[in-house]
């Protein structure tokens, strides 16, 4: 079982990637982390020359689809810069929940920072709040799109109720979240 979710920032899509992980003892593909291995926080921050950059988003690219080319799996984030990613996926989950809860998924974040990256300072979770305004205006739209041109592979949740209900009835994994 191959399973993609994707979703705006703070729609909880690494925890239910790794509840899903844990729960069909799959391989949990986490694009962030990838992302910051590769060195993607200074390109975040505008920090790095275009060659940087390149360089990070080739590498990031690399370890995606490396990941991406096993047998079962869960991967979370929108891969936008690996788009054929999801040609792997046998579902695409898609966490569609609303902006305030996800600022209020990402106040919990801060206040209870368990399993978070130890590259985020408390700085940059704080001024995440705006990157996730922002993106639910620039990135959104894409994110959409996505969606509406691939109907026969996405499945839209609203909620978390939503989530353990698909996952209880196909995927045979009760979870709690």
């Amino acid at each position: 079982m191959r399973i993609s979710i994707i979703g705006m920032p703070g729609s909880g899509k690494t925890t239910l990637a790794k509840k899903l992980s844990e729960k069909l003892s799959i391989p949990h593909i986490h694009n962030d982390r990838f992302w910051l291995e590769a060195g993607g926080l200074a390109v975040t921050h505008r920090q790095a020359t275009e060659d940087f950059a390149d360089a990070v988003r080739k590498t990031f690219r690399t370890y995606v689809l490396d990941a991406h080319e096993k047998n079962s799996w869960v991967s979370d984030g929108f891969a936008s810069l690996v788009p054929e990613i999801y040609e792997y996926a046998d579902v695409v989950l898609y966490l569609k929940l609303p902006l305030w809860l996800r600022l209020w998924n990402h106040t919990k974040r801060i206040v209870h920072p368990k399993d978070r990256h130890p590259e985020l300072t408390w700085w940059h979770e704080l001024s995440f709040f705006y990157q996730i305004i922002r993106r639910e205006f620039v990135a959104k739209p894409r994110l959409e799109k996505f969606v509406a041109d691939n109907k026969e592979l996405v499945v839209t949740l609203h909620s978390w109720i939503e989530a353990r209900r698909y996952c209880a009835e196909h995927l045979s994994s009760t979870i709690e979240i």
